[in-house]
This record gives C-alpha cells, structure tokens and sequence, in this order.
C-alpha cells in the first residue's frame, strides 16, 4: 500500500474517496437542532435557548451544502440536467410540503391564492430553506467557469447588504418595511458561497482560530439576546458562522458515530419538512395540557417517533419518495 505524503495527509479538506459518513451525522445533529427550535413557543427574541440554536443552525447548514459541491460537477451539468438532478429528490418534496402547510394554515386564517403564489418569493415558515439553497445552487452554477473566490466577494457584498438593509436579529433594517421577496436570499448567501470557495480552493484553517472564533462570535452574539446591540450584531453572527464552517474540513474528518442523527441525517430533507406538522398538532393537542416543557419533552419524542415509523412505511412504495427525496443509496461527495 502507498503511504500518503505528509502534505497530502496533512489537507483533511481533500475530499475522499466512497461516502463519508461524517457528512449524515452533521446534517442529523443539525436538524435535531431544528426540531428542538420548532418546539418553543417563544419567538426568537424572546427565549435564550432558541436564540442560540438559530444564531448558527441554518446558516452551517447553508454553508455545508455549499461545501458538498464541486465546480468540477458544475462545469458538467447544463441548466436542464441541474434542474433534474434536484427535481424529484428536492424541488418537488419541498412543493408538495409547501403546499400543504400553505393549505392547512389557510384552514385556520383564510386561503388565498397570494399565499400559494408566494411560496417562492416568500416561502413561509420551514419552507424557505429549499428555495433559498436551490436559488444559490443556480448562482454558483452560472458562475461556474468563475474563480470561486468572485462568488464569494459577490456574495459577501449582497450578504452584508441585506443584513444592514433587511435587518437581522434586534436590528430592524430601513427596508423591512416594504413587501419584499424573503431577505434570505441575500443574508445566507455569504455562508453558502464561503462553503462553496472552501472546498473548491482546498484551505485548511488552524483548529485553535477556528475554536476561538467560533467561542468569540457565540458567546458575542449570545451577549446581544441580554443587550440588544443593534446592527452591531451582525458583527458576532458572521464571526461564528464563517468560523464554523471554517471548520468544516475539520468536522468531516472526525467520525464520532451518533446512530440518531446519521439515521435524520441520511434523510434529512423528509425529517426537516415534514416535522413541522406533528409539532403544531402537538402543541395545538400537548402542551395545553401538560405544559410546555412536559409538553416539548413529549412533543420532540412522539414526532421523532412517527416520523421514523412513517419512513418505514413510506419506503415500501417507490412513489412516495416524492413526499421525501429519499436517498436510494449513499454516494461518494
């Protein structure tokens, strides 16, 4: 057998060769973190718990499915062969799902055809991430045969932009007022496009900086849900989440098996869309009656329960994919 050279042992961000199970395991233990911040009855600003899971849970999220793709695929892929490489396994799910929480949240105020006509300009709820991923996936693919480091200034740009205009966390931006399209599609896109130049530029960070900045920027931004800073916040929030996924080669090499969340993890996208509808039924059916902690405790178990015997069931016929754009097998990244 070869042994690996110093140097080339040394870039834990070159990618690998077969399936890395690391990856099952990140995405798992980020959309626990989703069901745990769905469970709350407080909005952002108003619970501490809450608001550190949502200073970094989705735009890691955002920048590991920029650091899963490659401009070498990209470069392959015309826009009809992009578009049917997401349909069924992303696009479609998330339609099928947007439409009926769009459905039944007009049960309880009102229907319109403006609510379905929004999905995509403004995806409500969970529903946004799909859009707001897919719409960046489109970007880096026009910008293909650019130097990923472009993308990344572009949307460091947009991204601050959109944090200073739109608003973020206390900060209220000058435009949030106005009827616009979802202030996500500028906001994460420096976390998607730092992903992305990431893997494609194979930089590797020092762990200690990367650990630093990552306890600097949460415990500066956990700081701000005591004392509002205003649009200052904006400056922890991006120190933590470019940190993390700075880290991101370093995760990837760590193997720490986690059988809960690979299992969420492998199939990420069914458990992040369609949680949502057993937690509302639960807090409309529990946490009246027990209270919400007891009612969370059971909530976070029964929905995690039904949703792991449901994909038992659903998996038996192949047409049923479309409600989850589950995986048939695990491929290389």
């Amino acid at each position: 057998m070869q042994t690996p050279s110093p140097q080339a042992a040394s870039r834990v961000s070159a990618p690998k060769e077969g399936y890395n199970p690391a990856i099952d395991s990140l995405k798992g233990g980020l959309i626990l973190l989703v069901i745990v911040g769905h469970l709350f009855t407080a909005s952002v600003n108003g619970n501490a718990v809450k608001w550190g899971i949502y200073s970094f849970h989705m735009p890691l999220f955002l920048g590991l499915g920029g650091y899963l793709l490659t401009s070498a695929s990209l470069q392959r892929e015309t826009f009809r062969s992009l578009i049917s490489k997401y349909d069924t396994r992303l696009l479609l799910p998330w339609f099928l799902a947007s439409v009926a929480y769009v459905l039944l949240t007009g049960l309880k105020t009102g229907l319109s055809m403006a609510m379905l006509g929004e999905m995509l300009l403004k995806p409500p709820y969970h529903t946004w991430y799909v859009p707001v991923f897919f719409a960046f996936v489109v970007l880096a693919w026009l910008l293909r045969r650019v130097n990923p480091a472009i993308f990344l200034a572009i949307a460091l740009v947009l991204g601050a932009f959109g944090m200073v205009a739109c608003g973020l966390s206390h900060h209220v931006g000058p435009l949030d007022r106005y009827s616009l399209p979802d202030q996500r599609y500028l906001t994460m896109m420096p976390f998607f496009a730092f992903g992305y130049w990431l893997r494609q530029s194979g930089r590797r960070f020092s762990p200690l900086w990367v650990a630093i900045l990552i306890l600097a920027g949460f415990a500066g931004f956990q700081a701000c849900y005591a004392h509002p800073a205003g649009m200052a916040e904006i400056i922890p929030y991006a120190i933590l989440n470019l940190a993390l996924i700075a880290g991101l080669p370093i995760l990837l090499s760590t193997r720490i098996p986690v059988p809960l969340a690979d299992s969420i993890g492998y199939d990420s996208l069914y458990f992040y869309l369609w949680h949502p509808f057993l937690i509302a039924g639960a807090k409309e059916l529990i946490y009246k009656r027990a209270g919400e902690l007891p009612g969370a405790i059971i909530a976070f178990v029964l929905t995690l329960t039904v949703m792991f015997a449901a994909r038992v069931i659903l998996r038996k016929w192949s047409w049923t994919r479309l409600l989850s754009g589950a995986r048939t097998s695990r491929k290389a990244v």
